[in-house]
């Protein structure tokens, strides 16, 4: 009688194919980056239009009393803060630059950067930067794009 063993083969075909699908997706990231950058300026709009709060889920600072009678007047005042015509709502975009290893989000509108950052009179109300939220559909969508469906 001889010694009790056990053999164990692998094929690793299948792994290898893996390694290549992967190696494919990671060679052009293209698509990944816009993704990630779609999901930032979403909720860059969101923060705008529904949350009123920075990326740090803190509340941004209320209008002057002055402002806020102003936008009573005008009659927008249900929009609320850092949306008047909405044109900065609308202006929020994301654009995959240089080597597909970089997504740019942003605004081209003159004031933002003055409404992100405040001035001598008016406090900073912070849009731009990357949330919680926006975090955890980031790691999604890469995992997803990785082929992790868990």
């Amino acid at each position: 009688m001889g010694t009790p063993s056990l053999e164990f083969r692998v094929d690793f075909r299948e792994v290898q194919q893996a390694i290549g699908d992967l190696r494919r997706k990671l060679e052009n990231p293209r698509p990944l980056m816009q993704e990630i950058g779609d999901i930032i300026a979403e909720d860059i709009r969101n923060m705008i239009s529904t949350r009123k709060t920075g990326p740090d889920d803190r509340p941004w600072a209320p209008w002057a009393p002055s402002t806020a009678k102003a936008r009573e007047r005008k009659g927008n005042a249900a929009l609320g803060l850092l949306v008047d015509s909405g044109t900065l709502l609308r202006s929020i975009t994301s654009q995959v630059i240089g080597s597909h290893h970089t997504v740019q989000i942003g605004t081209n509108v003159s004031y933002a950067q003055y409404l992100n950052e405040g001035t001598p009179k008016m406090p900073a109300r912070p849009f731009l930067g990357i949330s919680k939220r926006a975090q955890e559909g980031i790691n999604q969508a890469i995992k997803l794009y990785l082929g992790d469906r868990t």
